[in-house]
């Protein structure tokens, strides 16, 4: 329920998000909000999506943490918020098919994390990204794949579970290749 709690704290502390995609981070909301709806007009347990919820919340903090260090506006954060209320009230209605619900969350986890992974490749660090929420989602995910294939034969939801796990070992997988943006920084003043 604190996966993002760390990389919140690295952000603050350091007062910049840089290396950091919004994009991935949006998608990944959007992509939470779908798989909570879609949980919540099932019926499922609790259990077996309840720390969505919390994760999503968190996330949100970091867009909003992120817009601030980036110098961005308080009404493009705000029009966020409004559009992601707007797209749970929509979601919640039987005029959003369910099967939809749940489709769309593997092709927006990927898209999610696609962004975060190339930027690194790209900077050949990982700027500020924290290495436990990557960390805690890989076990939060398998925690959950566990307890959807034990609570609920649902193979598309099993299917949105198992994606953003694996791109979340992808991303774990990155800290044991490139250093920390603080690590690279000071790497290249060394150089210098």
């Amino acid at each position: 329920m604190i996966t993002q709690s760390p990389q919140i704290y690295k952000i603050v502390k350091a007062q910049s998000a840089a290396g950091l995609s919004t994009l991935s981070w949006v998608l990944s909301t959007c992509g939470s909000a779908l798989t909570i709806t879609y949980n919540v007009r099932m019926g499922n347990p609790f259990t077996t999506w309840g720390e969505q919820l919390f994760v999503a919340v968190q996330v949100v903090i970091l867009i909003l943490i992120k817009r601030h260090y980036d110098g961005q506006s308080v009404a493009g954060s705000i029009a966020g918020l409004i559009v992601l209320t707007l797209l749970l009230v929509v979601c919640m209605h039987d005029i959003t098919p369910a099967w939809l619900l749940i489709s769309l969350p593997v092709p927006l986890s990927c898209s999610a994390s696609l962004p975060q992974i190339m930027t690194n490749v790209r900077n050949g660090n990982t700027g500020q990204l924290s290495m436990f929420p990557a960390a805690l989602a890989v076990i939060g995910l398998s925690i959950r794949i566990f307890t959807t294939l034990t609570e609920i034969d649902d193979r598309l939801l099993l299917l949105s579970i198992a994606v953003p796990c694996i791109m979340n070992v992808v991303l774990v997988m990155q800290f044991t290749i490139y250093p920390d943006g603080d690590t690279a920084a000071k790497l290249a003043q060394k150089a210098d």
